[in-house]
């Protein structure tokens, strides 16, 4: 998808798994040449000193969230290795709202704006957190009509299933 949609975004891939990335490669055509490093995702945001306008996270071992989901040493180094109007987008499975929760507690340590999204058609959670107060829905939702052409979908249905939870500090 971004190859095709967002070609000019440059991309950092990290997974711990080197057969993973093998597959991946061979099933979604993923060239030779894109960068993918083979890494825990909370050693390589530890060890790099990198800036990113955004972070993915798409993390899971087995059939359940990373150890490092917990953690808010975690959300630390994924808030250091953020620019300032950064965000950090989380691809989550809770198994229960208590779940949930544990992960919302490491995460809002060091992230002040957060939303969510249940996803109830699959059971995900989608959360977007940042340290800079996101756009009001009316621009978020603009900014989404403008952007419907070149991402090949229409994503305000989408963000008008986001919830804000309370800033902190504000």
């Amino acid at each position: 998808y971004f190859r095709a949609h967002l070609a000019h975004v440059q991309l950092v891939s990290v997974d711990n798994s080197a057969i993973l990335v093998q597959l991946s490669r061979t099933w979604f055509q993923i060239p030779a040449h894109w960068p993918v490093i083979i890494a825990a995702a909370h050693e390589h945001l530890h060890a790099s000193a990198d800036k990113f306008d955004i972070t993915l996270c798409d993390i899971f071992s087995g059939g359940a969230h990373a150890l490092c989901l917990y953690d808010a040493d975690f959300y630390a180094a994924a808030a250091q290795r953020l620019n300032s109007a950064g965000v950090l987008a989380l691809n989550l499975s809770p198994i229960s709202d208590h779940d949930l929760l544990d992960i919302l507690i490491a995460l809002r340590a060091h992230f002040a704006h957060v939303m969510l999204s249940n996803v109830s058609k699959h059971g995900n959670v989608v959360l977007l957190a940042s340290n800079q107060s996101p756009v009001d829905d009316a621009q978020l939702l603009q900014r989404a009509r403008l952007r419907r052409d070149s991402l090949g979908m229409d994503l305000r249905e989408c963000m008008q299933q986001f919830t804000r939870l309370a800033p902190l500090g504000d």
